[in-house]
């Protein structure tokens, strides 16, 4: 088994739930949101404006649809990701802006009970969508975290755990040498950009860390002048209340 297998297992498990339960997240949100759509094309058959406007949105969120289902298979392709970040946010934005006007119509010129239900419906959908994209996100960027920084603490016992694998000793021996060279040479390891922000992060929790024991220990130190203090005068109180009394 691969070093720390189980746990590297679970965190890609549930990244991959969380993405699991988004999906169907957005496909019933989807749906709600084209039923809303046609019912306000519907609604508004006669009034041009919002037909015009409605009928736009509805063919942009068609085209945004598609977009994310077509490219749901390759989603980890590099490529496909950043175009699917701006994909995310124009689904939210366009949608969003489908709610806005028809809060701006129900206003402005009335709407039915149904009307209000939909808007209401939409909006809760839409909103824990956004949740779960956050959670998606914040799962996934802390778990990348979480599992470099392992990787690169207990980077040592890691191909201590290769040893067993054919050519792994020569790699656990070859450590040190390579890591005596680089200093020698001032060679500096080549890190990804979620390494070098770890280190980043790693520094300034070490010099937190050393400010606040500093301080404690001016406390203490302050602390242990005061006690002592304290005991010296009332030794001397007790003593010469004892030759007084004599």
């Amino acid at each position: 088994m691969a070093f720390m297998g189980r746990t590297r297992a679970v965190a890609d498990k549930l990244i991959k739930d969380i993405e699991r339960a988004l999906f169907w997240t957005t496909l019933l949100v989807q749906a709600i949101f084209f039923f809303f759509y046609g019912y306000s094309i519907y609604t508004n058959i006669d009034n041009i404006v919002f037909l015009v406007i409605y009928g736009l949105l509805l063919l942009l969120s068609i085209f945004n649809f598609v977009y994310v289902i077509a490219t749901h298979p390759y989603r980890k392709s590099k490529s496909v990701k950043k175009v699917k970040v701006f994909a995310r946010i124009f689904k939210y934005l366009v949608n969003g802006a489908m709610l806005g006007v028809n809060i701006f119509e129900m206003v402005k010129f009335g709407g039915t009970d149904f009307n209000k239900i939909m808007i209401i419906v939409s909006g809760v959908s839409l909103v824990v969508q956004i949740i779960l994209e956050f959670v998606k996100v914040f799962t996934s960027r802390y778990m990348e975290l979480f599992m470099t920084a392992v990787q690169m603490d207990l980077s040592f016992v890691i191909k201590l755990s290769k040893i067993k694998e054919k050519g792994g000793i020569y790699e656990v021996i070859d450590a040190p040498l390579e890591a005596i060279a680089n200093k020698l040479e001032g060679k500096e390891p080549e890190l990804s950009e979620t390494e070098k922000y770890l280190n980043e992060i790693a520094k300034d929790y070490t010099d937190d860390i050393k400010q606040k024991t500093k301080e404690n220990k001016e406390k203490n130190t302050e602390q242990q002048k005061n006690e002592i203090k304290e005991h010296l005068n009332i030794i001397k109180n007790k003593l010469f209340k004892k030759k007084d009394n004599n």
